[in-house]
């Protein structure tokens, strides 16, 4: 995404639905844009509950991009999930963002995370990748919410 109207809206709400990666058993990460470009830089912190036949907690400090899930299959159950999105317009906060997401990948995968931008800047965008290969199945939707 390349607006998020963050003059607009305080949060904002994303959801992806049937997201396969264009090769099997990729993770899926997001980035957000500052100034129009893309931040890969070290300004990423996130914690993910995989809820699984082998649970785990991922932990990340100082890293480039937030993962939202691991090991998402392509001949199988598409990634369905949403995220919601804190501060991106307030050039004074850091970004948050919280998530949820559900898919088939080593079996049936659960993950819910948290993360932030840890760099106080306004974010104006959103750019999601694959660990491999495109990103190119599945419906990415945003929207803005106002606070009354």
């Amino acid at each position: 995404f390349d607006t998020l109207k963050e003059s607009i809206y305080d949060v904002h709400f994303v959801t992806i639905t049937d997201y396969k990666p264009q090769t099997d058993d990729r993770h899926l990460m997001v980035r957000m844009k500052v100034g129009g470009t893309t931040d890969t830089g070290s300004n990423y912190r996130y914690a993910m509950q995989r809820i699984n036949t082998s649970s785990s907690v991922v932990q990340s400090a100082n890293d480039s991009k937030i993962w939202l899930a691991y090991n998402i299959g392509l001949n199988r159950e598409g990634l369905n999930g949403s995220f919601y999105l804190y501060n991106a317009g307030d050039s004074t906060k850091f970004t948050f963002l919280t998530s949820c997401n559900v898919h088939f990948g080593i079996g049936i995968d659960y993950n819910y995370q948290s993360g932030v931008h840890d760099s106080a800047n306004s974010v104006n965008g959103l750019e999601f990748s694959a660990s491999a290969g495109n990103v190119e199945h599945g419906t990415f939707s945003l929207y803005g919410i106002r606070y009354s």
